[in-house]
């Protein structure tokens, strides 16, 4: 059975790490993309559209940019490609540039984040919000690529509207756990025309480790992952599977809500 029409499927994929993990085998990264161009063209047959991260936790990898143009050559067409964009890694100028390159590739657009404490050099002071407000007044609107923020499922009326009022294209929510705080949150959102992109972490104890280091308690879904998600989805413009230690049972789930025509 294929998926209602209106869910629409985004799946989280790492790009590769550019330093070896292991010194004494030099090909590491060579592997490590080969991986990641082979999932990338395995999820793009049941997704909407591919989130590629950028240097999770502050370890230094290929950039999302990078990563999208690399994809683009391998996966079939109609994928929608949104890269993440650290702003604690560049001064605006590099990022203007990073929007640039991704206009170029045709990626539909980039999710602003602060980002950990890098693992090599200096953090800059830009946060998404100001970075946000300056590209808005210097134009760059519906002729560029889309950009989002990111946003807690329980956020004060305040913190909204703060972020509301550098007119971010929409948000990708940190992972939801609870089902009726989030559609409170997307029945706001859409009613002043945001998209809301309603991230899930994959039940897995492959993935309990990343699901410890950020908070989030999945046993409110654990049992029916699925009927979870197809209920997120009713609410959200696009359900984020994410399964960082876990491809298969991210792949799987992503084939139980249905494939891409």
């Amino acid at each position: 059975m294929g998926k209602p029409k209106d869910i629409q499927i985004g799946y989280e994929l790492n790009p590769p790490k550019v330093l070896p993990t292991d010194p004494d085998n030099g090909d590491t990264f060579d592997r490590e993309l080969d991986i990641f161009l082979s999932r990338a063209e395995r999820i793009s047959h049941v997704a909407d559209c591919l989130h590629l991260t950028d240097s999770v936790l502050g370890v230094p990898r290929m950039s999302s940019i990078m990563a999208a143009s690399l994809i683009r050559s391998k996966t079939r067409g109609g994928l929608r490609i949104i890269c993440n964009i650290r702003t604690c890694d560049h001064n605006l100028n590099g990022i203007l540039q990073m929007v640039g390159e991704a206009k170029a590739i045709g990626v539909e657009g980039i999710t602003l984040i602060k980002g950990d404490t890098p693992k090599h050099g200096e953090s800059t002071s830009n946060n998404p919000l100001n970075v946000l407000s300056y590209i808005r007044k210097l134009g760059f609107r519906e002729k560029a690529v889309k950009i989002y923020l990111t946003l807690p499922v329980t956020i004060s009326a305040k913190s909204l509207n703060e972020k509301l009022s550098v007119e971010p294209d929409g948000f990708v929510t940190q992972p939801i756990t609870d089902l009726h705080v989030f559609e409170r949150l997307a029945d706001n959102l859409i009613s002043q025309r945001v998209e809301v992109v309603a991230s899930i972490m994959i039940p897995s104890e492959k993935n309990r480790r990343s699901a410890n280091l950020i908070g989030v308690d999945w046993a409110s879904y654990e049992n029916d992952v699925a009927t979870f998600v197809r209920k997120v989805a009713a609410k959200a413009t696009e359900v984020l599977l994410s399964s960082p230690n876990n491809f298969e049972a991210g792949l799987t789930l992503a084939k139980t809500i249905g494939g891409r025509k």
